[in-house]
């Protein structure tokens, strides 16, 4: 079984973006599979009125695997809906 765990080490909010509370998150995202950790890194994640947005370029060089990069995105948008 894959556990995700994500922890928000800083946030920025962005002046002068199109859209209006604009905010980008650095998280540290820890995927744990058999008790064993798989990944362990900081990836950016953007959130706006618009929508969620992980850094996908970073999941695509750091994660080989295609399940779980598209895993990961989805668990994060979970997460972030949750963030104020």
């Amino acid at each position: 079984m894959t556990k995700f765990d994500f922890e928000i080490l800083k946030t920025e909010v962005l002046k002068g973006h199109k859209i209006a509370g604009t905010k980008d998150y650095e998280t540290r995202v820890i995927i744990t599979r058999d008790d064993q950790v798989i990944f362990n890194d900081v990836l950016k994640v953007r959130k706006s009125k618009s929508g969620i947005f992980p850094e996908t370029d970073a999941i695509k060089k750091k994660i080989p695997a295609a399940a779980i990069r598209k895993e990961l995105v989805d668990e994060l948008k979970e997460y972030f809906k949750k963030v104020r």
